[in-house]
């Protein structure tokens, strides 16, 4: 079994298995081990050595997925530059949306491009339109 300690790790598998099967108090264990005695407690509780995993059960996205479908369809029909895009998907279709959170759901689409839209002043110069000095 291949486990990475973090530097302030206070157990290891090892220790945790020594607390679940030593039948010596919580506080001798603790004294022991220079630990804490809540430490002492919840690996003996436990039915597993190993640490439980920190990926979250849910992750909780911004868009849903006929939403992002949708601004990427519009995005690919229109090739308008993201603050275009971020001003459409705001007032436009009403979903509120930071521009960070835009590009990052764009991003991906970006990659098997191969020309992206023009962003900043290469956007203007492509519409005809003069720069505001």
């Amino acid at each position: 079994m291949e486990i990475k300690l973090h530097a302030n790790a206070t157990t290891t598998p090892r220790t945790r298995k020594y607390l679940q099967e030593s039948t010596k108090s919580d506080r001798e264990l603790a004294q022991e081990l220079g630990i804490s005695i809540t430490t002492v407690r919840r690996w003996r509780n436990r039915s597993q050595i190993s640490d439980n995993h920190t990926t979250p059960h849910l992750i909780h996205k911004v868009l849903r997925q006929e939403q992002e479908n949708l601004i990427n369809a519009l995005r690919d029909a229109l090739r308008a530059p993201l603050d275009e895009l971020l001003f459409m998907v705001n007032e436009g279709l009403g979903i509120a949306i930071s521009r960070a959170t835009l590009n990052r759901y764009l991003r991906p689409a970006h990659e098997g491009r191969k020309s992206a839209a023009p962003q900043g002043k290469e956007s203007v110069k492509g519409r005809g339109c003069a720069p505001i000095p």
